[in-house]
């Protein structure tokens, strides 16, 4: 299963890749984008800032959270419709306790939708929640709109 692992050690972000062992549904192509892993990132520094525990990006999350995002895009808004659905699912899976979302839509950049997250009081809680682990999804819909998904959860 694709795992990436993210810490922050004096100012140095390392990366740790493993292959995928098994396909579970996702093609051996299909990988985090580029604004993924930045959202990722940026949300990790800004938790570090605070002391608070880095979030590793774990597959079965994301991919609840890429479906959520096409959700969002085939319904032309933003929701959290089905959550509590979806967050029944996804423990039921994978395990944990805790769990929050963050969306949004038309930021152009990591950059600016991390900075709408932090600006907003709800968002940034979330944020700064005690979670271990989050899934990060941000997809361009046809009309070149951005749509972006994130859920965290404790898994401890």
């Amino acid at each position: 299963m694709k795992k990436i692992t993210f810490l922050i050690l004096a100012s140095t972000l390392l990366f740790t890749f493993t292959g995928c062992e098994e396909n579970d549904n996702l093609s051996l192509s299909e990988t985090y984008s580029e604004m993924e892993l930045e959202i990722l990132r940026l949300t990790n520094e800004y938790r570090a800032s605070l002391g608070k525990d880095v979030l590793e990006m774990e597959e079965t999350i994301w991919k609840y959270s890429k479906e959520h995002t096409l959700y969002m895009i085939d319904q032309g808004t933003i929701s959290h419709e089905n959550f509590s659905d979806r967050i029944s699912s996804l423990t039921s899976k994978i395990g944990g306790g805790a769990a929050a979302e963050n969306v949004a839509y038309g930021y152009t950049t990591a950059e600016k939708v991390v900075q709408g997250w932090i600006d907003s009081d709800g968002h940034r809680e979330n944020m700064e929640g005690n979670y271990t682990h989050i899934g990060v999804a941000a997809i361009e819909s046809s009309d070149g709109t951005y749509y972006y998904t994130q859920i965290f959860l404790n898994k401890n």
